[in-house]
């Protein structure tokens, strides 16, 4: 009994490869290369179920109504008649299901996703009959003296690339490698092309070694050398590596936001401006300026205001002598801002530098970093 059924099972086999060339291919997107046979095997089974089923059933029920009918119950004929319409019925949707699911599936391969190599192409491939296949045994014509051609080689398509590791920004003179693939792994050329939109910015090797140059944004692509189509990017931010320092400087002094101005503190509980200053530098960047205002302005090196960066030290004269005398100081953090500890409003603030106060008592500002 169990050698019949395996006989049988390899009958089905047999007749469901059809005599397909067995190096032959259908693209199935994420899934890779799937055997063409595989999915004709997968499909022939369908359609034999869609065919076979419904007459068995309807087999069955004539069967029962034959064995009804001799028996000459009117009892068993009631009965038959009920389980030979459940079988008609059963063999209808059998048939009715597959068939429409069929339709459904070579109706979106073909009119809605008109794109090749996709998942969408190995369903309809199994489902629908329609199998979109390409023979992986290519033949290399190669011409020689008396004509004669090559032999076949295996050449399996890239058809993406993914890149698996990859920053988003970088400080200048440092340096990434970026990982990627080409998809599917069994492909046949794998090898991939790097590139840098702005080289002046960042440049990329031909192993994917990025080095950053100065500061902007580039695109990084990395391509299939075998297929230009076949690609993935993303974007990158060279930055200054002293602007990540200043960056943790403005960051540490927002904490303190809402501390209170006391006179001849340097925190952590309270400020004074100066104090406010000494205390943010020293425990963000490490740098120990001198305790007063005066002494802080000329510490560092001059900035103009129109070259202003986050982080520089700005000192103003608030006693309205308009003398040039610093009594005052606070922290650029960009957009025309600053955070400093303010005596009039009692607390640690942030103000427009642009304001009329500050405008008009402004002196000069220090760049630390």
């Amino acid at each position: 009994m169990k050698n019949k059924k395996i006989i049988m099972l390899i009958m089905v086999f047999l007749i469901s490869i059809d005599s397909v060339s067995a190096m032959e291919v259908v693209d199935c997107g994420g899934l890779g290369s799937v055997p063409y046979v595989i999915l004709r095997f997968i499909g022939r089974i369908i359609n034999i179920i869609k065919v076979i089923v419904p007459v068995i059933l309807i087999i069955m029920g004539m069967i029962d109504m034959a064995k009804a009918t001799t028996a000459s119950d009117e009892k068993q004929m009631q009965t038959a008649r009920k389980m030979f319409m459940k079988r008609i019925i059963y063999a209808v949707m059998v048939l009715f299901v597959i068939s429409i699911v069929q339709l459904v599936f070579t109706i979106l391969e073909k009119s809605v996703f008109q794109k090749e190599n996709d998942l969408l192409s190995c369903v309809s491939c199994v489902i629908g009959n329609d199998c979109d296949s390409e023979e992986i045994d290519l033949e290399e014509t190669t011409a020689t003296s008396t004509g004669s051609k090559g032999s076949k080689t295996k050449n399996i398509k890239v058809t993406r690339v993914v890149i698996t590791s990859k920053k988003s920004s970088m400080n200048v003179g440092n340096k990434y490698t970026v990982t990627s693939k080409a998809m599917p792994i069994n492909a046949s050329n794998t090898k991939l092309t790097y590139k840098s939109s702005k080289p002046s910015v960042a440049t990329i090797s031909s192993t994917g070694k990025i080095t950053a140059k100065k500061t902007g944004t580039t695109t990084i692509t990395v391509q299939s050398s075998s297929n230009k189509s076949a690609k993935d990017s993303f974007k990158l931010t060279i930055k200054d590596s002293l602007d990540s320092k200043r960056q943790k400087v403005i960051d540490y002094a927002k904490k303190f936001l809402g501390k209170p101005y006391v006179w001849g503190a340097q925190g952590p509980n309270g400020f004074d401006c100066s104090g406010f200053t000494y205390y943010v530098y020293k425990n963000s960047a490490g740098k120990t300026l001198p305790r007063t205002s005066s002494a802080q302005s000329k510490y560092g090196t001059y900035v103009s205001k129109s070259n202003l960066k986050p982080g520089d030290l700005l000192f103003f004269d608030t006693v309205g002598a308009n003398n040039g005398v610093v009594t005052h100081c606070g922290i650029y953090i960009g957009n025309n801002q600053f955070i400093h500890a303010a005596s009039g409003q009692g607390k640690v603030v942030i103000n427009n530098l642009n304001s009329s106060y500050y405008i008009n008592s402004y002196v000069n500002a220090r760049r630390i970093l």
